[in-house]
C-alpha cells in the first residue's frame, strides 16, 4: 500500500519550476503556474447531481456563471503556457456541463494534459449522448487522467454517502467498464482512471473495502486511494480534539480495516494508495507567513470569478471575472501575478474558515522551509 504517489505535488511543482524553483518562490517572481483548475457551472442550473454530506462547498454559496465561452477562449489564449488543465469543482460536478469535451478538445488541441474530477455517474450517458468516453479514449495520452470519487463498496452505503435515492451506483461502474474498454479497443495509455474512496463510519469496514478494491481491479482501473475526510469549507474549526472530524483512535481503525480488506483482496493490477488526515490543518495554517498556492494553480470558480485557491470559491468581491477582461494574455499575466502577490496570508483563510487542501499544506510547508534557509544564511 503505497503512501501518497501519483499525488506527490512537490515533484510535480519541481518538474513544471524546473531547477530555478527555490529562488522564484524565494524571491517571488511571476511564473505560470503548472495548473489551471476550473471550476465549470455544473448546468447552469444545478450545482451538482449528489448531495453529499461530506462535500467540502456544502457550505458555500454554490454560485453559478455563465462564462463557458470566455473560458475556452481563454484555454486558447494561454497555448501551452499552463501545461495542466483540472476540470473539477468544490460544489459543483463538471460531467452535468453541456461544454465539457468542447473545454477537454480544447485542451489536448494546445499540446495540454487534462484531469477530471468527477462522481462518474454520468460518464456512460454522456457516451450515449455524444460519443464522450470513445473520443477521450480516442485524444488523451499517458498523463491526462479521470478521477472518479467512489466512496462506497455497496449501494446502500453509496446512498447514504451521496445523499441520493437513485441506483448511481451500478451507473458509474457502468461508465468505468466502458471506459476502459474504449481504452483498450484504442491501443492507447490514457485516460488513466483514478478512484478515491473517502473513509468513514458508514463505509469503511473490512468488507466493504474489500469489495471496493476488488472492484477496482475487476475494472482494470490505474489506482484507488483511501484517505479521510475533513470539515468543510466555512467550518469553523480550532485546534482541539473537539474539532477533529476523524479522531486518530477512529483514523486507526480504518487504516486497520484497510490493511485488512487489502490481504484479503490482494490487487495485483491495481494500486491501492492511503492518505492519512488532515487533524492538523488548522495548526500548520497558523505558522505559515505567506501562500505560495498560486505558483501550483490558478482557479476559476463556478461564478466566472479568479481565485488564488480552490478551496475558496465563494465571496468573490473584488476578484477579477472572466467575463470582465478581454482575454489578452497580458491580462491573464496580470491576475496570475495578482494571485502570487505574497501579501496574502492564510490567516485571513483560517478567521473565514477556510481551510488548505493536501496541496496547499505541502507546498506552504515546503516554502516556509526555504524562507526559514534563506533566513538562516543571512
Amino acid at each position: 500500500m503505497e503512501d501518497n504517489e501519483p499525488y506527490n505535488y512537490i515533484e510535480k511543482l519541481k518538474s513544471h519550476l524546473g531547477d530555478e524553483m527555490e529562488t522564484l518562490l524565494r524571491e517571488r517572481r511571476f511564473a505560470y503556474p503548472r495548473q489551471i483548475e476550473l471550476h465549470l457551472p455544473g448546468d447552469n442550473v444545478r450545482a451538482c447531481n449528489f448531495h453529499c454530506g461530506h462535500c467540502s462547498g456544502k457550505n458555500l454559496e454554490k454560485r453559478l456563471g455563465n462564462w463557458e465561452d470566455e473560458g475556452i477562449k481563454m484555454l486558447s489564449v494561454l497555448e501551452d503556457r499552463i501545461p495542466w488543465h483540472i476540470y473539477s469543482g468544490i460544489y459543483t460536478e463538471p460531467l452535468l456541463n453541456p461544454k465539457l469535451m468542447h473545454f477537454i478538445e480544447t485542451t489536448k488541441a494546445n499540446f495540454c494534459h487534462y484531469g477530471l474530477h468527477t462522481n462518474g455517474a454520468l460518464l456512460y450517458l454522456r457516451e450515449q449522448d455524444e460519443n464522450m468516453l470513445t473520443r477521450l479514449s480516442q485524444i488523451s495520452d499517458g498523463e491526462d487522467y479521470i478521477s472518479i470519487s467512489l466512496d462506497a463498496g455497496f449501494s446502500e452505503s453509496y446512498k447514504k454517502i451521496k445523499g441520493i435515492n437513485s441506483d448511481a451506483f451500478d451507473d458509474v461502474f457502468l461508465g468505468i467498464q466502458l471506459l476502459s474498454e474504449k481504452k483498450e479497443r484504442c491501443g492507447l495509455l490514457g485516460p488513466n482512471i483514478r478512484l478515491t474512496y473517502l473513509m468513514g463510519s458508514e463505509n469503511s469496514s473490512p468488507l466493504e473495502l474489500e469489495r471496493a478494491i476488488k472492484k477496482a481491479e475487476e475494472l482494470d482501473v490505474n489506482s484507488i486511494r483511501f484517505s479521510l475526510p475533513f470539515p468543510p469549507q466555512r467550518t469553523q474549526v480550532y485546534p482541539s480534539e473537539k474539532s477533529e472530524i476523524i479522531s486518530k483512535g477512529k483514523e486507526i481503525d480504518f487504516k486497520r480495516n484497510l490493511e485488512y480488506a487489502l490481504e484479503s483482496a490482494n490487487p495485483e493490477n491495481v494500486e491501492v494508495i492511503y492518505a492519512d488526515s488532515q487533524a492538523k490543518t488548522y495548526e500548520l495554517m497558523n505558522n505559515f507567513s505567506e501562500c505560495w498556492f498560486p505558483y501550483y494553480q490558478l482557479t476559476i470558480g463556478a461564478d466566472g470569478c479568479f481565485y488564488r485557491c480552490s478551496c475558496s470559491d465563494d465571496k468573490a468581491a473584488g476578484n477579477p471575472r472572466i467575463t470582465d477582461i478581454n482575454l489578452e494574455l497580458e491580462d491573464i499575466k496580470k491576475i496570475i501575478a495578482w494571485s502570487q502577490e505574497g501579501c496574502f496570508s492564510p490567516q485571513s483563510c483560517l478567521s473565514q474558515g477556510i481551510m488548505c487542501n493536501r496541496v496547499g499544506l505541502t507546498l506552504n510547508g515546503l516554502c516556509e522551509g526555504i524562507k526559514k534557509k534563506q533566513k538562516a544564511g543571512q
